[in-house]
């Protein structure tokens, strides 16, 4: 008798399909080729049935089996149905997140063909002058051999160079069939961890054989990797393999190489800026135990692993790990459920814990570590409030600060400046009607960059030329009003002729090297001011740097959105981080118009512990996350009245199905920004103490918004646990 096999396609398609198996024996967690309307798809089993709701005469049988294993073992199989459920997203669409490219379409799981190059000549043939090809060649010299992801890591412009390598005959280029991976060994001498590092790590690998949680919170520089590497160390000598998530690609790099240090070429990334054939061989070096260690981005919370002994989330307060499209999921919760699922040990590092995480250590969910001291013994950064009423700005910097960034660089120490927007200035502006230049597509000012002379929107792309009049009334008078990191770039450059002044933000670092490249100017020391944005404030290591000043803080206390006030002090922690992590002390400067205001008072005198648990206190008084549960159901359409009228509709369903008044229906809203990428934006919110009430109202929600007639241009998508309210 055939069995029936449920199988999810990798899209986002609503429902599985019911296949018998035919003269084939398929397995849960296994791919297999169908027949779908007139075309060949590959598939996915995610169950077997003796019975289907459809006829069996109606049944088309599969076309054969991808895999001789399946790919999927039960316990990560468990979790994709489990994100399923929790997201309310179609099991097909998170199949789609979970799997790499290659692996939906079908292809062969065995290492994929890859070029590696060995050194077959040496230094002494080269030209004094050849700089390049000297370092390229000494550094593969050390590494015996490498493949393109291995020499990326270093010399992230090392492909013209090892041309001209190869035509002198000096490097050699051969076809692997197997993966550069090395069994991981130790290489680098192990740090001695200080007295709190012991506690913490003896703590932690008391669980190390079960489902655990902990927070290791340490400020910034007090040593929390060299926990991690400790634990890895601990793991590895089991035969288990390590998941390291960090937020972000730029962080990846960094720790892969601090990993490598001590582990070898064991250690492998897994990020979405990587090419196809890159991330389908650490999915497979993952699968089949050779990577021991893989430090990744937020998908790889999804990867196989032959063994997994432990997942090690750093920097878990951080909202990168949220994603904003298709599947909303947030790694950090679904790493714990995995954890949870497959009894094995989490650990979550920060010096600025989400309130979601201090809340499950308050109730004793989580263990607490903490690393109250950085290892360098020198006294913590100290903070100073520059107050910006009457005072005069020259690109944005107030006298007091360029006066002490001119004594930090005469002492040859250097100075980050952290400005959060990009171009020359975030508003253009007519002198003569006020009118500012927007977005034709969005409700938003465009920005002003000026190395192209262009208008960009920073929200959907659009970008125009300068105009020479006013569109509105036609007027010659535009000018640009605000600061973005062109103009304090260039305002820099005219206070301080003589300093090296690198930039580091994603319109310079856009391709492949760049920020490993300006990162390198910073580390030995050619640049002596640095201005970042983001990507620069956290987790990198930067030991010269002993003044960081964040330009305009305000933006932080005022916004709308109830999680800005805690985003603000984590990313005021993270950057004064930045400064100090060396031999020199460290100086914070904080510019604001409101140096009084109570949660910065609280932050800069007494920390963010302090601050964290005043914050929780006025969450739970109002009654809002974590002391309480959002879902909310955005609508675009090209029309807001379409919009409006589609979450009216689901709103009067919902009310209906809400029982003892357990969740809150809020009336639909037009989005904060209304008009985005050309689609009007709405959304309501459903609100709850108990979120099991608010997982059964979704349940039975979401079939009747799927049942329900749309306009065509309308698009809609759910979000639980949101972390923007708009």
């Amino acid at each position: 008798m055939n069995t029936v096999l449920h199988i999810a396609f990798p899209t986002a398609m609503p429902q599985c399909f019911d296949y018998l198996t035919g003269d084939y024996v398929a397995s849960e967690g296994s791919r297999v080729q169908v027949p779908f309307k007139r075309n060949s798809r590959t598939g996915i089993v995610i169950a077997k049935a003796k019975t289907s709701k459809i006829a069996t005469e109606r049944l088309k049988c599969i076309e054969g089996i991808i895999d001789a294993e399946p790919i999927l073992e039960p316990a990560l199989l468990s979790l994709l149905q489990w994100v399923s459920s929790y997201y309310h997203y179609p099991i097909g669409g998170v199949l789609k997140v979970a799997l790499p490219r290659l692996v939906r379409q079908g292809h062969a799981l065995h290492a994929p063909i890859t070029d590696i190059w060995q050194v077959c000549g040496n230094e002494d043939q080269l030209r004094s002058n050849a700089l390049k090809q000297r370092a390229l060649l000494k550094h593969l010299q050390k590494l015996g051999s490498a493949d393109a992801a291995l020499l990326d890591i270093e010399s992230p412009d090392w492909r013209g160079t090892i041309k001209k390598l190869e035509a002198k005959g000096l490097v050699r280029r051969q076809i692997a069939i197997q993966p550069s991976v090395r069994q991981s060994q130790v290489t680098a001498a192990r740090h001695q961890l200080n007295a709190d590092q012991q506690r913490a790590l003896a703590a932690i690998s008391k669980f190390s054989n079960q489902f655990s949680c902990s927070l290791l919170e340490g400020v910034t520089g007090s040593g929390k990797t060299e926990v991690y590497r400790s634990l890895c160390e601990k793991i590895l000598s089991k035969q288990a393999q390590v998941l390291v998530l960090v937020p972000e690609i730029a962080l990846t790099l960094q720790t892969v190489e601090c990993f490598r240090a001590r582990f070898g070429h064991g250690v492998q990334i897994f990020h979405s800026g990587q090419r196809d054939t890159e991330r389908l061989q650490t999915w497979v070096n993952a699968l089949s135990g050779e990577a021991r260690i893989v430090v990744g981005t937020r998908s790889a919370v999804f990867l196989p692993f032959k063994k997994l002994g432990m997942i090690i989330v750093d920097e878990e307060h951080d909202s990168s790990y949220k994603q904003e499209d298709s599947l909303r999921y947030h790694a950090r919760d679904v790493a714990i459920k995995r954890a949870k699922i497959q009894n094995l040990p989490i650990l979550l590092g920060s010096a600025t814990p989400s309130l979601e995480t201090l809340r499950n250590v308050s109730i004793n969910r989580y263990a607490h570590h903490r690393l109250p001291h950085r290892i360098v013994q020198i006294e913590p950064p100290k903070f100073h409030i520059i107050d910006l009423r009457a005072q005069s700005l020259e690109g944005g910097l107030s006298q007091p600060l360029i006066h002490r960034i001119d004594k930090h660089i005469q002492r040859n120490e250097q100075v980050l400046l952290f400005i959060n927007r990009r171009g020359y200035a975030p508003v253009t502006i007519c002198h003569a009607c006020g009118t500012a230049v927007s977005c034709p597509r969005c409700d938003a000012s465009m920005v002003y960059h000026q190395s192209n002379a262009k208008l960009n929107c920073h929200h959907c792309a659009k970008t125009i030329s300068l105009p020479s009049h006013c569109p509105s009334c036609g007027a010659g008078s535009l000018n640009h009003s605000g600061v973005g990191t062109e103009q304090l770039e260039e305002k820099l450059h005219q206070l301080f002729p003589t300093a090296n002044i690198v930039r580091i933000d994603r319109d310079v670092t856009r391709r492949k090297g760049a920020l490993e490249k300006r990162l390198a100017q910073v580390r030995c020391g050619v640049a002596d001011i640095i201005i970042g944005t983001q990507m620069l404030a956290k987790g990198h290591h930067l030991p010269s740097i002993t003044l960081a000043c964040i330009i305009n803080i305000d933006q932080g206390l005022f916004a709308t959105d109830f999680r800005s006030t805690e985003r603000l002090a984590q990313l005021i922690v993270q950057v004064s981080g930045r400064a100090g992590r060396g031999t020199t002390a460290g100086h914070i400067v904080l510019q604001t118009y409101h140096p009084k205001h109570p949660c910065l008072q609280t932050l800069v005198k007494q920390g963010y512990a302090p601050f964290a648990r005043e914050l929780l206190s006025q969450r739970e008084t109002i009654g809002l996350p974590p002391y309480s549960h959002f879902a909310l159901l955005r609508a675009e359409a090209r029309q807001l009245g379409a919009a409006m009228n589609f979450l009216q509709k689901v709103e009067k369903h919902a009310q209906k199905l809400v029982q003892n008044n357990s969740v809150h229906v809020h009336a639909p809203m037009p989005a904060t920004m209304e008009k985005k990428a050309s689609y009007y934006r709405a959304s309501f919110l459903l609100e709850t103490h108990d979120i099991a009430s608010l997982h059964d109202c979704l349940t039975r929600l979401v079939p009747v918004i799927q049942s329900l007639p749309k306009n065509r241009s309308l698009r809609w998508h759910l979000d639980v646990d949101p972390l923007e309210i708009d």
